[in-house]
């Protein structure tokens, strides 16, 4: 069974061997920097500002690696969605905290359009799951408690759902 990538990255960090943790680094950035693009992308509309701040999350998780706790995934998410937040705010283009739905949809022609083109073949619990797993980083265990079904369950439905986009 392989070492999931929180432990790969401690066994690392604890090893203090520069190659080892910059493998881990460059592993961990390969794995997840479209995920934090698209993530930012929900809140911003700049090709060139989605790149800066992915890499400003990618610099601040590298700065900040040993205080990480729990998920490397959920903890990209969070950072990715609290730049793109600060970046809202340091522009003026920012809108209250109850709003930012309605702000990312409405300003981000990207996320917008994957969501019009997902809702023509995927249902509503469909595009649920893949944006609570995708987006915000749940597992299918959160997911099914908030969707009120099996984690299995909320487990298939997501891998359906990918197989009949990839069929499109």
């Amino acid at each position: 069974m392989p070492l999931s990538d929180e432990t790969c990255l401690k066994l690392a960090l604890i090893s203090k061997n520069h190659d080892k943790i910059a493998k881990e680094f460059e592993t961990i950035y390969n794995q997840y920097s479209k995920l934090v693009s698209f993530c930012i992308g929900k809140f911003i509309d700049n090709n060139e500002t989605i790149k800066d701040l992915t890499n400003d999350v990618f610099l601040s998780f590298f700065q900040n690696a040993n205080n990480v706790k729990g998920s490397i995934k959920s903890y990209l998410c969070k950072s990715a969605k609290n730049k793109a937040i600060d970046y809202l705010k340091s522009k003026k283009d920012y809108i209250d905290i109850d709003s930012i739905n309605t702000l990312s949809i409405n300003s981000a022609s990207f996320y917008y359009n994957l969501f019009e083109d997902l809702k023509r073949i995927l249902s509503k619990e469909e595009i649920a799951i893949i944006e609570y797993h995708i987006v915000y980083g749940y597992s299918f265990k959160e997911i099914g408690k908030i969707l009120n079904i099996s984690s299995s369950n909320a487990n298939v439905i997501y891998f359906r759902a990918l197989k009949k986009c990839q069929d499109i």
